[in-house]
């Protein structure tokens, strides 16, 4: 669980639901097999992670946990991305993917901080095949960790989302990031 080659799965499947959304959208939809089929993939994600969380209450069933994520993710982001396939309308989003939106930008700072929490609490709460208590725990400190995640992506992610302002002094430092990485 969480090694590179389980998480590949999860990279995969949502590489292949953008790239399917990157095609159809400039095709305003037609020839989309997934359209109206927005009801199926909630259910179909729900039900995944369901089934991703119970196999984290059993070790011999952690090999499938990063996988059922991953497939969990993609079909929320399916659900998300695919019913805007061909819309030409300039609407505003809805709550629910406003706040999936807002969800994905702070994904990563919710990524670094989440695992660290978890590290720490299987410390003090090791996990037991089956044992409800010990998970509950995870998902109130997982909970807890939200206000880390909060302010690291106030003060650490959120001033590298956008160019500083051309008066800023963080301006020098990110021109110097972008031509280190190459793109500046």
């Amino acid at each position: 669980m969480g090694t590179l080659p389980a998480r590949m799965l999860e990279w995969l499947l949502g590489a292949f639901v953008a790239e399917y959304f990157a095609k159809h959208h400039a095709n305003r939809g037609k020839g989309l097999r997934f359209s109206g089929m927005r009801l199926p993939l909630i259910i179909g994600s729900i039900l995944t992670f369901g089934i991703a969380i119970e196999t984290t209450l059993a070790k011999a069933a952690w090999v499938f946990t990063d996988g059922l994520f991953g497939l969990a993710f993609a079909l929320l982001l399916a659900v998300v991305t695919l019913s805007k396939v061909g819309d030409s309308g300039a609407k505003d989003p809805s709550k629910f993917t406003s706040l999936f939106i807002k969800l994905g930008i702070m994904s990563y700072s919710f990524y670094l901080i989440h695992s660290q929490f978890g590290w720490l609490v299987s410390l003090f709460v090791p996990s037991d095949s089956g044992d409800v208590s010990a998970f509950l725990v995870r998902v109130v400190c997982l909970v807890i960790s939200l206000i880390p995640i909060y302010f690291f992506f106030r003060w650490f992610e959120k001033p590298f989302l956008a160019v500083p302002k051309p008066d800023s002094k963080l301006l020098p430092i990110y021109r110097k990031i972008g031509s280190l990485l190459g793109v500046g």
